[in-house]
């Protein structure tokens, strides 16, 4: 066993699928990615956190910017399923110059779009990212060492007094105030 192993076993991680807090809980980009990528270690969780969602069990909100984020990841993970490469770069080339390609990368963005608009009509709460959050986050990416989309989501965070975020980026680890709910 590593020690990054060790380490990991000695702390205890809240597990998202016995997340049943009244309490809002923000949705980070990458359980909806594992959610509709079928992610083979995540995606069954994701699936039973976002059916809490659904049957309004769980009060969850999201970012535009996350749905930003899960629309460009999802775009080029079906490319490069269609180019059968793991190299985003070539996605990102052959999507510039190849319509039919780009029509079935959104073609699939589109159809799990609805699926989140679908939670939207269910309760999922979409906020618009204000202009002061971005300000904001430039502080908050310093003091925690976070890249800047994850500084802005905790920016969000703190003005909407949400503590709890479901995702699987131990980086918010480092963000004292936050409880996360790994799937």
């Amino acid at each position: 066993m590593s020690v990054k192993q060790k380490g990991d076993t000695l702390k205890k991680k809240n597990r998202l699928v016995d997340f049943d807090l009244r309490e809002t809980i923000f949705v980070d980009a990458n359980i909806f990615i594992d959610h509709a990528s079928a992610n083979p270690n995540y995606g069954k969780s994701c699936e039973a956190f976002l059916q809490k969602v659904e049957s309004k069990n769980i009060v969850a909100i999201t970012t535009t910017a996350v749905l930003d984020e899960v629309s460009y990841i999802l775009s080029l993970l079906e490319g490069a399923q269609e180019l059968k490469t793991d190299d985003f770069t070539i996605v990102r080339k052959k999507l510039k110059k190849d319509q039919k390609l780009a029509v079935a990368c959104y073609k699939k963005v589109h159809e799990y779009l609805n699926y989140i608009f679908f939670l939207c009509e269910m309760g999922l709460d979409i906020q618009k990212v204000e202009p002061k959050d971005i300000l904001v986050a430039t502080t908050v990416g310093g003091v925690h060492r976070l890249l800047f989309t994850d500084s802005l989501h905790l920016s969000v965070m703190n003005r909407l007094k949400t503590k709890n975020i479901a995702t699987r980026d131990s980086d918010f680890e480092r963000a004292n105030d936050v409880i996360i709910w790994y799937p």
